[in-house]
């Protein structure tokens, strides 16, 4: 699992998401997730970072999509992305703890049984098939996106819920091009940032600019 700063870019038309993702992994992300955006579905675009690097995918829970087909769409991408896809739920803001429970119960049991079994309120699978598991061991590193007073913290997730004992990390949101060349930089190890579309573009100008020039570090 990369161990630097992971970058979150909102979803966007493929040709525009592979230049920023190149842009801000020349800059040192060690991972790309792709967040939520306007008319696009992170998981439809996902897929097109196969074999740049690590990537992850958001997932709004509660807009149709029913978490046994979620399971499945994961495991593909978890394959995609050669074993080191992460997925961050976001959950609805009615009912969202029943319905956030039912979903890290369903997909727990199609990520680890060929041939799952769950029960929830609203959600049952018998002997559901789930084949090809994922390549991780256990599934792709599930968290949650928990909106707190202080900002936004991204929060390890399993079967029973998010983590007790884990805060998680801060999800800074970044509108500076140098602020976020910065934080690549130095990357701490676990931090999580969201920097504007303005903010990554600007960068990569930064970057092709000194790339005819002749930089290097």
């Amino acid at each position: 699992m990369p161990q630097g700063t992971t970058v979150v870019l909102d979803a966007a038309p493929l040709d525009r998401l592979l230049a920023r993702a190149a842009a801000v992994r020349s800059a040192g992300a060690a991972r790309v997730v792709i967040g939520p955006s306007a008319g696009i579905d992170p998981l439809t675009c996902a897929g097109a970072l196969a074999g740049t690097g690590a990537f992850g995918v958001f997932v709004e829970l509660g807009r149709g999509r029913a978490a046994s087909v979620l399971a499945r769409e994961l495991i593909t991408l978890d394959h995609l992305s050669g074993g080191t896809l992460v997925v961050v739920l976001r959950p609805p803001r009615a009912d969202a703890e029943r319905q956030l429970g039912e979903a890290l119960g369903v997909l727990h049991a199609l990520f680890t049984q060929e041939v799952a079994n769950f029960s929830g309120t609203t959600v049952t699978l018998h002997d559901a098939a789930s084949r090809p598991l994922p390549i991780q061991p256990g599934g792709p590193a599930l968290f949650v996106l928990d909106a707190q007073p202080g900002g936004a913290r991204i929060r390890p997730a399993g079967p029973e819920g998010i983590s007790p004992s884990s805060d998680g990390a801060a999800l800074e949101v970044l509108r500076d091009a140098t602020l976020l060349s910065e934080r690549l930089h130095g990357a701490r190890p676990g931090s999580w940032c969201w920097p504007t579309t303005e903010s990554v573009e600007e960068l990569a100008r930064g970057l092709a600019s000194r790339e005819q020039a002749g930089w290097s570090p």
